[in-house]
């Protein structure tokens, strides 16, 4: 059965994608752009052995007069190959594009992830430096909160507010 291979396409910048009916061909690395969709054509009805395809059945162009004017026409392998030639400057730009895009989005998660990181180590550091300059004080006083530890429940044994359930900072 003639057929298109990812390998005849790619050189052109082109990629393939399979649906249950259809071969779609879109930008290298764009699988949701589809750019021409077409079908291989009918089996005969007369015969339970398929025989071998010579054309595609063309579904979908990229441009919408075009699909309005060709759709449902038949086109050969080689057409589909002379498709990808002439579409190969705005399929590669097209790849390139996309490419450079998700560089970009890529380099500003990882901006982000540091960022972050550097947040929370200086949010540490502050707590240490709270600690060293802030007294704790367990026990019920005006100012006192709910100990984070426990939440409160001053019924089991915890070391952080002392089993009283609260706890709070003051200067040294």
């Amino acid at each position: 059965m003639q057929t298109l291979y990812e390998s005849e396409v790619e050189e052109y910048g082109f990629g393939l994608s399979f649906n249950n009916t259809c071969i779609e061909l879109h930008p290298t690395g764009l699988p949701n752009e589809v750019w021409l969709e077409i079908q291989h054509s009918e089996y005969s009805n007369f015969q339970f052995e398929p025989f071998p395809l010579k054309n595609f059945k063309l579904i979908k162009h990229r441009n919408v007069e075009y699909t309005k004017k060709y759709a449902g026409r038949y086109v050969s392998k080689d057409w589909v190959i002379g498709y990808c030639k002439h579409n190969q400057k705005a399929a590669i730009k097209k790849s390139t594009e996309h490419k450079e895009h998700m560089k970009l989005v890529y380099e500003k998660k990882q901006q982000e992830k540091l960022l972050a990181e550097k947040a929370l180590h200086q949010s540490r550091e502050n707590a240490q430096q709270i600690n060293k300059t802030m007294k704790k004080r367990t026990g019920y006083y005006k100012g006192a909160e709910i100990c984070p530890k426990c939440r409160g429940d001053a019924l089991r044994t915890c070391n952080y507010c002392d089993s009283t359930g609260w706890v709070g900072f003051e200067q040294n």
